[in-house]
């Protein structure tokens, strides 16, 4: 009569325990958690203001044409706000994958085909800041075809 109740309370016991580890799983892969984490921004963003929280970070995408020479510059961040971080190409297609950033294009691997370039930042402190980027060739930085400005308000 013990054994059968120590017995049941022993399973009762497993299958919570399994139950919760499952439920901790599927929370933690959600990609939905990922999605809070990033504030994400494109060349439709161009002269405006985006916030963001000190525990979020900054996805900068913005779009380019393979082959050309022509590649986004960072050409004003103040360091003090943001820490400017590079993407392993594992975590953009992770992003990709969890649906954070568009696809890649099939034309990309023609010459001229359409491509993505992504910044990542990180807020170091509180306030209001601004950063500017230009699409240049590296041998004409004084010629950029196109220019993207963002303010940005970091809140606490």
């Amino acid at each position: 009569m013990i054994w059968n109740k120590t017995r049941s309370l022993l399973l009762s016991l497993i299958s919570a325990s399994v139950l919760i580890l499952a439920l901790l799983t599927f929370s933690v892969g959600r990609p939905q958690s990922s999605k809070k984490q990033y504030v994400v921004v494109g060349e439709n963003d161009n002269g405006t203001q985006k916030a963001l929280r000190l525990s979020q970070l900054l996805l900068l995408n913005l779009s380019e044409k393979s082959g050309t020479g022509y590649g986004w510059q960072v050409v004003r961040i103040d360091r003090e706000f943001l820490e400017l971080d590079t993407l392993k190409d594992e975590e953009l297609a992770s992003m990709r994958k969890n649906g954070l950033l568009p696809e890649l294009p099939e034309e990309k691997s023609r010459f001229g085909g359409a491509d993505w370039q992504v910044f990542r930042m990180k807020p170091r402190k509180a306030g209001t800041t601004s950063i500017e980027l230009d699409y240049a060739r590296p041998w004409q930085p004084e010629k950029p075809a196109k220019k993207f400005t963002l303010s940005i308000v970091v809140e606490r």
